[in-house]
C-alpha cells in the first residue's frame, strides 16, 4: 500500500475525508513513526534493504563508486547484488566514506558490476575498538541494541556483552568478561547501552585498538517514508497498522481519548499478529523504543 493510500484511509477512519486540517509531511511523521512502533515491537523485518547502484564495474577492489552514499556509516555491513538478484559480495564492512566522491571503502575487496544494487545488511553492524576509549556510536540503521558482542584482542573470539540494565530488552542477561592480562586490563567488564540513544558504553575501557572489534546485532529502523509513492518495509499485510496508527493520532489530536484508544487497540491485533508470526513467546514483554 502507498502512502497516499494510508493518508486517504487514515483520514476516512478518523472522519476527515477532504483532508484539509492535516499536511502531507504531518502525515508522514506519523506513518514513520508507527512503522518504527511495529518493528521494534514485532522485528518483523526480515531482509535488508536497497539504498543505490554501483557506479562503474570494480574488480578485487577496497572501493567501490555509487550513486549516493547519504544513507551510509562507517561500521555498516552491506550487500552487493545484481539486477537478477545474484549476490556478487556479502556482508561487506564499511570502513570509511568519501561523500564528495561517493566512494565506499570496504574491509575485504569486492568484484562487482555496474549497476550492481548496494542493500543494508539487515540486522549487524561493526566497530572499530580504540584503545582508552569507552564510547561509541551504534550503527546509524540500529533503532534497538540486541547484543554486543567484543573481542579482547586480534587473535581472541567474540564474546557477548549485554547491557547492565535489562528494563527494556527480555534477550539474554547481564554477564562478566575480563580483559585479560596480556592487555592490562584485569578488571571486569560490563558492557552498557543506553538504549534509545546512540552511545555504547563499556566499562572498563578497551586495553588496545581493535579493528572490528565489536559487533552490534540490532533490530533495524525501517527507512523513512518521504514521498507519495514509498512503500512501508514490511509485508503488505501489515500495512492497514498504520492506518489505525495515524487515525489515533488524529482523534488524540481532535482531543478523542475513545476513539483514540480504540484506533490504538486495533493497532495492537498487527503487534500481536506480528509477534505470533516471529515465534515471540506469550509472556515476552513488548518493547517501547525512546526517541532517539
Amino acid at each position: 500500500m502507498l502512502g497516499t493510500e494510508i493518508m486517504a484511509q487514515a483520514r476516512t477512519i478518523a472522519g476527515d475525508e477532504d483532508g484539509r486540517r492535516f499536511i502531507d509531511p504531518l502525515m508522514f511523521n506519523w506513518i514513520d513513526a508507527g512503522a518504527r512502533r511495529l518493528v521494534d515491537e514485532t522485528e518483523i523485518l526480515q531482509d535488508g534493504i536497497y539504498r543505490t547502484l554501483v557506479d562503474g564495474a570494480k574488480t578485487s577492489s577496497l572501493t567501490v563508486v555509487v550513486d549516493d552514499t547519504q544513507d551510509f556509516k562507517v561500521g555498516d555491513r552491506i550487500d552487493f547484488i545484481t539486477a537478477a538478484g545474484v549476490k556478487e559480495a556479502t556482508n561487506c564492512r564499511i570502513t570509511s566514506i568519501t561523500p564528495s566522491t561517493q566512494t565506499l571503502t570496504l574491509a575485504a575487496a569486492v568484484t562487482v558490476g555496474d549497476n550492481s544494487q548496494v542493500w543494508f545488511r539487515n540486522d549487524k553492524g561493526s566497530i572499530d575498538l580504540v584503545a582508552s576509549t569507552a564510547d561509541y556510536f551504534t550503527p546509524w540503521s540500529a533503532m534497538r541494541i540486541k547484543q554486543v558482542r567484543i573481542k579482547h584482542s586480534s587473535s581472541s573470539s567474540f564474546r557477548v556483552i549485554p547491557q547492565l540494565e535489562q528494563r527494556q530488552t527480555a534477550l539474554g542477561r547481564a554477564q562478566n568478561a575480563g580483559w585479560p592480562s596480556s592487555s592490562e586490563r584485569a578488571t571486569w567488564v560490563q558492557g552498557y547501552i543506553q538504549l534509545g540513544r546512540e552511545v555504547i558504553q563499556l566499562y572498563p575501557a578497551p586495553g588496545d585498538a581493535i579493528t572490528d572489534g565489536m559487533v552490534v546485532t540490532f533490530v533495524r529502523r525501517p527507512m523513512y517514508l518521504v514521498k507519495a509513492e514509498d512503500e512501508p518495509e514490511f509485508d503488505e499485510s501489515y500495512h492497514g497498522a498504520l492506518i489505525h496508527w495515524c487515525a489515533a493520532q488524529m482523534f488524540m489530536m481532535d482531543k478523542d481519548a475513545e476513539s483514540a484508544q480504540a484506533q490504538m487497540a486495533m493497532f495492537q491485533t498487527y503487534v500481536d499478529m506480528g509477534r505470533k508470526a516471529q515465534g515471540f513467546p506469550a509472556d515476552l514483554p513488548s518493547i517501547h523504543p525512546q526517541s532517539r
